[in-house]
Formats: structure tokens, sequence, C-alpha cells
């Protein structure tokens, strides 16, 4: 009987642990728990994003779709403002989703470049079309190279002080100098990686330039001036440094770039060759710049020093920057169409062009955040050029072509 006994109670703790896991006390079992979920819960402000609410695998359209706890009509929504959003799914009879989160974050386009004031060029940037003037336009000044992090603004450029250029950098606009010796220099691109600021650049000895990189204002010399050598584009990865940039081998310029200062050469030197860009993606280098065929200039890459030709070299052309996206690899230039230059891209060797050739349209920079793709360039209006930007083909104007501007280096950042 005892034993008996014992068996009706572990038949009953177990008939109640079983209906405890299947009510959570509201009459309502689990089983009915909706399952929400989302197109993608990093999403930019202005673009939709569906959802979808499901019960035991199947959809139920019938349902509400709460965010921040107000009720949302359809399953797409497009978010106005930026910031972190819970959406919850809702329906009679069963129990509420899990809290999904969605991030929401705002695109800001950062311009770098430079536009006259009738006496001369002052440096500036744009952020999303609205200029930041760097310099009182009292001498010649430009902004060559922008970067953006943790919402710190880094642009590097030079100001000529009387005598000559100065290589610079400014932080929110604050004027850091990186040269004050009385000889002329130039800051052309700048990169910041864990706090470290990078800037490349040049500057003249008594024989030549010679290339050189700051780091937090201090400077590692590249080339020992007896060649003229020039930087043009820096990337950091991880604790390695590299410069793209050329050095003349005593009639021609090679194109070469510096792995923590050894140098690694692109060109034979037979013909002038240009390093405009560098970036490092999966430990392959890519390298955008030009070589001359013997009549023209030829856009290139290089993909870890191998050299692959852009354009058939019948027309001039240039590359001037380079970005990888996964498992592209954009580069973006100018070729002549026998009268003017177009700019143009090539996304994995495939030709994108972007302006029609009835004036001379320059690219200088590119950058690539998801689908989108930002080009940076200026554009002959009349007597003046014009600063713009394309984004997926859609030109954006700077200036309004009333003095020669020019925009020479875009980067584009999300904010939370």
């Amino acid at each position: 009987m005892k034993n008996h006994f014992k068996v009706f109670n572990t038949l009953m703790l177990a008939i109640a642990l079983v209906s405890c896991s299947s009510d959570d006390g509201s009459g309502i079992d689990n089983a009915n728990k909706l399952i929400i979920s989302a197109s993608t819960t990093d999403v930019a402000v202005g673009d939709p994003i569906t959802f979808e609410v499901t019960l035991n695998g199947d959809p139920v359209p019938e349902s509400e779709i709460y965010i921040n706890g107000e009720s949302v009509v359809g399953p797409e929504h497009t978010f106005l403002d930026k910031g972190s959003y819970n959406i919850v799914a809702k329906m009679a009879g069963s129990l509420d989703s899990e809290e999904l989160t969605v991030s929401v974050y705002k695109v800001d386009v950062y311009v770098a470049g430079r536009e006259h004031n009738g006496a001369q060029y002052q440096a500036k940037y744009w952020t999303n079309g609205i200029e930041t003037v760097l310099t009182n336009g009292d001498q010649d000044a430009r902004a060559q190279s922008v970067f953006v992090s943790e919402n710190v603004v880094y642009v590097a450029g030079i100001e000529f002080d009387g005598s000559n250029n100065v290589a610079k950098y400014w932080r929110n606009g604050t004027e850091i100098l990186l040269t004050n010796d009385g000889l002329t220099a130039n800051a052309n691109s700048v990169f910041v990686s864990d706090g470290d600021v990078y800037v490349a650049g040049s500057e003249n000895s008594s024989i030549a330039s010679m290339a050189k990189y700051w780091k937090n204002g201090k400077e590692i010399m590249l080339t020992d001036g007896s060649q003229a050598a020039q930087t043009s584009s820096i990337f950091v990865s991880g604790e390695d440094v590299y410069v793209a940039g050329n050095e003349k081998n005593g009639s021609k310029y090679v194109a070469k770039y510096w792995k923590n200062g050894a140098e690694i050469v692109l060109t034979d030197g037979a013909q002038q060759a240009y390093a405009e860009s560098i970036v490092v993606s999966g430990g392959i280098v890519h390298v955008a710049g030009r070589e001359n065929n013997g009549s023209y200039n030829v856009a290139k890459y290089w993909k870890n020093n191998v050299g692959v030709a852009l354009t058939d070299g019948s027309q001039p052309s240039i590359a001037n920057a380079v970005f990888v996206s996964g498992e592209d690899v954009y580069v973006a230039g100018h070729e002549s169409n026998g009268s003017n230059y177009v700019v143009k891209y090539w996304k994995n060797g495939d030709e994108v062009v972007l302006t029609d050739g009835s004036q001379n349209a320059y690219a200088t920079s590119l950058f690539v955040l998801g689908d989108d793709v930002y080009i940076s360039g200026y554009e002959e209006s009349g007597l003046n050029f014009v600063a713009k930007y394309w984004k997926n083909g859609e030109e954006i104007v700077l200036t309004d072509g009333n003095q020669r501007a020019s925009a020479r280096s875009i980067y584009v950042a999300k904010s939370y």
C-alpha cells in the first residue's frame, strides 16, 4: 500500500511539472508563443524594414506589432530617427513574442576639399552638405583627406605660411601642426586606429622631397631624400602601417608602398608610375594608381603586388582610390573620352560611368557602405570647378560654381 501511494504521488508530481512547463499561469500554452523576426536588425534612417510574425512556424498576419510600446500598421516600417528600438508582436490568445531589438543609424557623409574665396583657397570640409571652414583665407590652403573616429573629424592638409606649405591636420576644427621648420611639406592622407593618428605626406630636403608619415605628430622617415619621393595614402591594419606613394629611380617615378617602413616596389621603373591609394583586407594589399604605357597613363590597381589594368590604354586614365567591401574591390578614377575626362568606377573590373563627358570631371576618393557607393570629385562648370560627390551615380553638389572648388576625400560614418 505504501509503495502504491509513493507511485501515485510521483505520478501526480510529474503531471504537475508538465502542466507548469506548458502554462505561464495565465492559462495560455507556451506553444502559442509568437516569434517575431526582421529583414535586418541594423538599419539606416529612412530605409524600410520588414517584420514577420509566426506561430508554430506559420505566418500570422493578423498579429499586431508594437515598437517601443506603440502599435504600428503593417509588417513594413521606416524609422525616421536613429536609436535603439524594442519590437514586440502581440495577438489575442497567444503569448507575446520576446523583444527584438533594432538599431537604427544615421548615415553621415564627410567630404574634405577646398574652395577659392576670390583671393586664396580655403581648406574646408562638408558634413551632409554643410560646410565647416578650417582656414581664414589669408593664405592658400587645402584639405586633402578626412577620417572620422568616435564622432571626431580628422582632416589632413596644408596651409601656406607666407614662405612654405606647412603640413598639418585638424581635429574637430582645431589645428595641429606637423611641420614648422621652414621647409615645404605636404599632408595627404589621415587614418586613425585605436586612438592613434597617422598622417602620410612628404617634406622637402636640401636635395629632394622625402616620403614620410607622422604617428601622433612624431615623424617616421620612409626615404632618405636622395631621390624625390611622396606618399599619397596611409592604412593601418592591426600593428601594421601601410603607406602608398612613389619614388624616383633617377629618371622615372616608381610606384611602391611601404609596410612598417620596408618598401615593396610595384613597377619596374621603365615608365612613370604612381601609387595613389592603399587598402588592406583579409591580409591582401590593394593599391590603386597609374602607369604610363609610353603614350598615356593607364588606370590600374595592384592586388598583392600583381598589376591589373582597368582600361585599354588608348586614352589617358587615372585610378585615384581603392576600397574593399566583402569580396568586392572598387576602384575610382577618370578616363578621357578624347575630349574630356569622365568620372567612373570599376567594381571587380566592371566599369560604371558617372558623368556624361560633356565637361571635364575628376574622381578623387571612394567609400562603400553596404550597397551604397560614394565617390568624391569635382566637375567643370564654365570657368570654374564645382565640388561634389556621387552616391550610387546620383550627384550631390557641394558648391555653387561661383568660385573654383574641389572635393578631395570622402568618408561615410554611421551614428547611432
